[in-house]
């Protein structure tokens, strides 16, 4: 998922009520989550890790939406 495509989700989300964002990882999955202002919590898978990725190209990735995550708000 490029810069743009991301970005475009989380403004969808932030205009359906969504306050705060992140991304983690889950076992073999990148999620993104966010909360409401409910309190509810919410999670979009944004990849699949394959069983050959190394840790370090894994946080890298993780790092990057995270900058995306903080240029939107």
């Amino acid at each position: 998922m490029n810069k743009q495509e991301f970005i475009r989700k989380v403004n969808t989300e932030k205009q359906s009520g969504g306050v705060r964002f992140n991304v983690v990882q889950v076992k073999n999955e990148v999620l993104m989550c966010w909360t409401t202002g409910q309190g509810e919590r919410h999670y979009e898978p944004l990849f699949m890790l394959k069983k050959n990725q190394r840790n370090e190209v894994i946080r890298q990735k993780i790092k990057t939406y995270r900058r995306w995550l903080k240029s939107e708000s």
